[in-house]
């Protein structure tokens, strides 16, 4: 669209334009906003409420989505699935195959332990792996669960997304949504001092030792690619494909 080229072009002239030509209904910004009833989800046995919010910033479709269900009287589950390039087909695929398919086992038993969750999680985003090879789309997409119980949150994640938790006496969501934006997980700012944050997953990435000990014991190799932005240099390590 017109806004989606402005705000990617190189020219500051088209950059400025972009206010212009912002609209409401433009869905190179906004996307398709979901219904209310798509994006809340509570529990009162839990006393958990959800909600989600979502942005697709340059891309014209959005290429992320976001499952929550409290379908369970002890259990809430959240699914975050990150897509590249995939036209949002295979995040959605991913994000309802998780929950859907824990759904039905929690139905069953609910584990207590984490070496049974564990085993119980990584079953699940195998399987899901093998439904998005099987579904011979284009694209992929990282993804991140979360497992609400009565006395546990389990997280479980592939790639890149991320998890926070964040706490306070005061349940203010004006400072909560303040105390989560300054928080990075490089430590290079905190969140105010009234405020605990904690990092509930970790960015699954090729540089962490035991999966560059993976990638390269399965005769592959690993770069480091650099990029400028807002003054700061950022590395992105990807694996190097053979061709």
């Amino acid at each position: 669209t017109p806004l989606g080229s402005a705000f990617l072009s190189s020219s500051k002239a088209k950059r400025v334009a972009k206010a212009l030509l912002y609209s409401d209904t433009d869905v190179s910004v906004r996307g398709t906003p979901l219904a209310p009833k798509d994006r809340e989800s509570s529990n009162t046995r839990l006393r958990v409420a959800v909600g989600t919010a979502e942005m697709p910033g340059k891309r014209i479709r959005m290429e992320d989505y976001v499952v929550c269900d409290s379908l369970l009287p002890n259990v809430t589950l959240v699914a975050v699935a990150d897509g590249h390039e995939d036209l949002g087909l295979i995040s959605r695929r991913v994000a309802e195959y998780l929950v859907t398919v824990l759904n039905k086992l929690l139905s069953k038993h609910v584990p207590t332990e984490e070496a049974e969750w564990q085993e119980v999680l990584q079953a699940v985003f195998a399987d899901a792996d093998d439904v998005v090879k099987a579904s011979k789309l284009n694209g992929g997409s990282a993804a991140i669960l979360v497992v609400l119980t009565e006395r546990q949150i389990v997280v479980a994640n592939a790639g890149d997304c991320r998890c926070i938790l964040v706490q306070k006496k005061n349940d203010s969501v004006e400072q909560l949504a303040e105390a989560t934006e300054k928080l990075l997980l490089d430590n290079k700012k905190s969140a105010p001092p009234e405020w605990s944050a904690k990092a509930l997953s970790m960015d699954h990435k090729p540089n962490l030792p035991e999966e560059r000990a993976r990638i390269e014991g399965a005769g592959l190799t690993i770069s480091a690619e650099s990029y400028v932005e807002g003054g700061e240099t950022h590395v992105i390590h990807k694996i190097v494909l053979s061709e």
